[in-house]
């Protein structure tokens, strides 16, 4: 088995040269935004599989790739190497190649795929974080002209930068640049292998603070074309909440609230209300008077996030949310609370007037975007449409299966006998038998078929067809009864010449066939 094991080991001395230089920053003149991202071998999120390779993967570096970093000693089995990129190896590194699988039992071997492959963008706000505190409004979270900009000492980065920015100040690797010295930095080969920056643009260092005591604005949202490039890349996530509220210079919506005040140029101070706002609400807040002592402990608002700017419309904006996918709630009250107490010590503040926006309790749907419709919106528009459908379904349904009930519904013939309009002298009462028949029969079902005139049935009751057919038909002169036929006897010679014609007309009209359409074929 040992013949088997083939196995490389290549050792690189590469020397670089890091200038480690502690530099301390005033927090209270501007905040600090450090890039989060690197182009580091050792970091899983680089790595199409979530992982960093192992000892029998075939690592793969695609011909996108700028540069790559490798600083941890590391075994792999084969490596397929970008063309025109740069591999960069920390001091004393070493990589072994080996296809022999005790190596690393647990890995199985496959394709993996460094995905770090271009730079990532300066006005990216995922790209950035403040250490200090959350940033919930994304055009500040990209730095500010007067923030200082710290980039990883123990990694290697690359930024794509289209538009000039201006900074308080700039760290690289350890190392503090002011304006000269960055411009130079970034015709460096490690400059251009770091930064990725067109023609023409120019990474301006201020060196100084905001010089206003009330505040500084971010300025990232005063070119609408380079708010519009924020906002394209920024993410915005679900929200727990209805109605919610977006901050102004924010691409997406938040659950909470927004106290916007117009204050004294003259007697407001940014940073002496930023301590206030730590000092009365940034520890534990009871927010319902009527709990006890121990809820009261519990009920730590550590959750609430507050964020306070200058916006571009010269107000000061305090932004009250919460931390991961809360509903806003605690948010909203901590903010009603604010508010109260303003309204009652605004002028010690320097404060003229606040006013508050805030998004409702409720349960999910929202995404983040503002000026966007919502996954819930979308969710709730296809249920709507989908029961229109349904009910217009069903509205044609039970239209075609009326007029399929109309179609099997039996024809009924009805038959209106006209007036005779008789003069009374040619009327005679008929002599009427003790002992005949007390009834008579339908006319339109008779018992026994009557002759027309060519012989074959005028009329019968189809549903005593059988019955007619066992029993014989028996023609006599006068009305059948029971399957015989009882002669009415009255004397046609005693009635006068205008019964005759009555009579004459009476055959006319008996002689008349009529068959019942649903019930015979024969038609006279």
């Amino acid at each position: 088995m040992e013949s088997m094991k083939r196995t490389m080991k290549i050792t690189v001395n590469f020397s670089v040269v890091l200038l480690l230089l502690a530099i301390g920053f005033d927090l209270s003149a501007g905040a600090t935004k450090q890039w989060t991202r690197d182009v580091g071998y050792n970091n899983a999120a680089n790595w199409d599989v979530g992982r960093v390779p192992c000892a029998q993967d075939k690592v793969i570096f695609t011909d996108q790739t700028s540069v790559v970093f490798l600083q941890v000693n590391g075994t792999m089995r084969e490596v397929v190497l970008p063309t025109n990129g740069e591999v960069v190896l920390a001091n004393t590194m070493t990589i072994a190649f080996s296809d022999y699988s005790d190596v690393d039992p647990q890995c199985n071997g496959q394709d993996v795929t460094f995905i770090a492959d271009t730079p990532k963008h300066w006005f990216d706000p995922d790209n950035w974080k403040d250490p200090a505190s959350p940033v919930t409004v994304e055009t500040e979270l990209v730095p500010c002209r007067y923030d200082d900009v710290s980039f990883p000492e123990d990694n290697l980065f690359s930024v794509a930068l289209n538009e000039s920015v201006s900074v308080r100040s700039i760290q690289i690797s350890g190392q503090s640049y002011n304006g000269p010295n960055i411009a130079s930095y970034l015709n460096t080969p490690n400059g251009k292998l770091q930064f990725a920056v067109d023609d023409s643009v120019t990474i301006g260092i201020l060196g100084y603070d905001c010089p206003d005591s009330t505040g500084c604005q971010c300025g990232n949202d005063e070119k609408q074309q380079t708010m519009d490039m924020i906002c394209s890349m920024a993410s915005c996530y679900p929200l727990m909440c209805q109605n919610p509220v977006t901050p102004e210079g924010a691409c997406c919506a938040k659950c909470g609230a927004i106290l916007t005040m117009d204050f004294e140029h003259s007697s407001f101070n940014m940073n002496q209300f930023k301590q206030w706002i730590k000092t009365n609400y940034g520890g534990t807040v009871n927010l319902n008077k009527r709990a006890t002592k121990r809820q009261a402990d519990s009920s730590v608002e550590s959750n609430i996030i507050f964020y306070i700017s200058k916006t571009k419309s010269e107000m000061i904006q305090l932004v009250i949310t919460e931390t991961g996918s809360g509903s806003g709630k605690s948010a909203v009250q901590m903010a009603q609370r604010i508010q109260r107490d303003l309204r009652s010590g605004m002028a010690s503040l320097g404060i003229k007037s606040v006013s508050m926006q805030a998004s409702s309790q409720g349960t999910g749907g929202h995404t983040g975007s503002a000026g966007s419709v919502s996954s819930g919106g979308i969710a709730g528009i296809i249920i709507v449409v989908c029961i229109v459908i349904a009910l217009a379904a069903t509205a044609i349904f039970m239209y075609a299966r009326r007029i399929s009930f109309r179609k099997d519904d039996p024809l009924h013939a009805d038959i209106e006998m006209t007036p005779t309009h008789l003069q009374p002298e040619y009327i005679q009462e008929l002599p009427i038998d003790p002992n005949g028949v007390k009834g008579f029969d339908n006319p339109i079902y008779a018992t026994s078929p009557l002759p027309s005139k060519d012989g074959s049935p005028m009329y019968a009751d189809p549903t005593k067809a059988d019955q007619h057919q066992a029993n014989g038909q028996q023609q006599v002169n006068g009305h059948q009864r029971n399957g015989s036929y009882e002669k009415n006897s009255y004397d046609h010679e005693s009635a006068a010449n205008g019964l005759e014609n009555m009579e004459q007309r009476d055959s006319t009209i008996v002689g008349l066939a009529f068959t019942n359409p649903m019930q015979s074929d024969t038609k006279t």
